[in-house]
């Protein structure tokens, strides 16, 4: 058997675009100070909002993965995966950002994404639905603006956001900047 052991607390992330989904998960966690995880009470000790700082223009930005991000092609079933640091990475989030874009009719004008450098990058192999995925932790800087940034930070980078893949953290340097 597989399990989980918690030796004191947790931290727990949910992201979304939609906002009505936000408040119906901050409503149940309102009314439920228990929750149960895997057969295991927890306790809910605290709720956190986290909100990106505004910013205009295109800035660098440290962004850190809090799950595997999985980027691939698929020619006759085969699938090619690819790291942060390979060429095709950057084609093909900008091509995944224009897609959420097109289904939640959001301006694909507003879309400013590249990575400029990969700090780090560490291969995961996750078992997702009885499928295995090659994805990878990272941390890079990557010049944006706000509005795709804000995306990103609701719908994760890259392909299978909605399964949870591609989470990130806006991270801080030691002055409390977003920016590099």
């Amino acid at each position: 058997d597989r399990f989980m052991v918690f030796e004191d607390s947790i931290t727990f992330y949910i992201s979304s675009y939609s906002e009505d989904f936000l408040k119906e998960i901050y409503d149940f966690y309102m009314e439920n100070e228990k929750v149960i995880l895997n057969n295991q009470f927890i306790q809910l000790v605290s709720i956190k909002f986290m909100n990106l700082e505004y910013f205009t223009g295109e800035k660098q930005i440290v962004i850190h993965t809090l799950s595997p991000i999985v980027t691939y092609t698929t020619t006759d079933r085969y699938v090619d995966y690819f790291k942060p640091s390979d060429a095709e990475f950057n084609t093909l989030c900008m091509n995944n950002l224009l897609d959420k874009c097109h289904a939640l009719d959001i301006k694909q004008d507003d879309i400013s994404f590249n990575v400029e450098k990969v700090l780090y990058e560490k291969k995961r192999l996750v078992k997702f639905k009885n499928t295995f995925y090659v994805g990878y932790l990272s941390e890079m800087i990557v010049k944006t603006n706000f509005e795709t940034l804000s995306l990103l930070y609701d719908t994760g980078i890259s392909a299978k956001g909605p399964a949870g893949f591609g989470m990130i953290e806006v991270k801080k340097s030691e002055e409390s900047s977003l920016f590099v």
